[in-house]
């Protein structure tokens, strides 16, 4: 079988002569032409073959840029950018400004404070002036006020119990400063997505309670006596579902105001997270 297909083999002889020489077709020299564009054309690969790499090239290039240019796609369409309402941005910063303790969210702002009513002040101040006046008046009665008494006390005793009496008043004092400070700084904020209360039973003991405005069952108030009438302060409540937790912030000053804002703030809550509503 011809090795080269079919194309004639012109390197071996077609006959002999009579001195038993070969004869060839061709000549020598063009024997060697013709075998050297045969060895070119077959290093080189047909046309036809040629263009099918190309286009196959050409179609793994395109692939891989339409493949870059659709995961490039979904980000852009699943993290659209997040459009705020003015107010609510101003809103939100103000109250960022002015309640820097308060940890509020993105669209958050504070609707309402609510601060204990001054008479707790004036309660305790009443109680530092009236043990200050006993703490003065006592020894004096004690000792007559100088008046005829058999009984004397040395003038370094007079110092001495001025130091201790001068002692009695700062430290009366200073605790009515702190039971100020801890009356204060108990607090009630409203935002528009949370209620957050702020807890100071001493000095160094402090607690935050939040609570979502889609949690809050039940909202009430309590105002009794002749005093509290008078003077328009109270407790509220707050009862939350499922746990059946109760929230309590007593010496409210005008409670009954103040559950109608929360009320309000809750429906507004509800209408704009339905998904938070019983049964969602």
């Amino acid at each position: 079988m011809n090795p080269q297909g079919d194309q004639p083999d012109y390197s071996k002889p077609v006959a002999y002569d009579e001195h038993g020489r070969p004869l060839y077709a061709l000549s020598p020299e063009i024997i060697e032409q013709v075998q050297s564009q045969a060895l070119s054309s077959q290093a080189q690969p047909p046309p036809q073959e040629q263009t099918q790499t190309q286009n196959q090239a050409l179609a793994q290039s395109n692939s891989t840029q339409t493949g870059q240019s659709q995961s490039q796609v979904p980000s852009e369409l699943t993290s659209p950018q997040r459009v705020v309402n003015p107010d609510i941005s101003r809103l939100h910063q103000q109250s960022n400004e002015k309640y820097p303790s308060l940890n509020l969210s993105d669209d958050e702002y504070v609707i309402s404070t609510l601060r204990r009513h001054p008479i707790g002040i004036i309660t305790i101040w009443a109680i530092v002036a009236l043990s200050i006046l006993i703490t003065l008046f006592l020894p004096a009665i004690y000792y007559g006020l100088g008046v005829d008494s058999t009984l004397r006390i040395s003038a370094t005793a007079m110092v001495a119990l001025g130091l201790v009496l001068l002692a009695i008043i700062v430290l009366v004092i200073v605790a009515g400063m702190i039971a100020t400070y801890v009356y204060e700084s108990n607090g009630f904020f409203l935002t528009n997505e949370n209620v957050t209360q702020r807890i100071q039973a001493s000095l160094f003991s402090k607690k935050i309670q939040t609570i979502s405005l889609g949690s809050i069952e039940d909202v009430s108030y309590r105002r009794s006596g002749i005093i509290q009438t008078l003077l328009n302060y109270g407790s509220i409540r707050l009862s939350t579902e499922g746990e059946e937790t109760t929230y309590r912030f007593n010496y409210a000053f005008d409670p009954e105001s103040q559950v109608h804002i929360i009320n309000d703030a809750m429906e507004e809550f509800r209408r704009s997270h339905p998904q938070n509503n019983n049964g969602s």
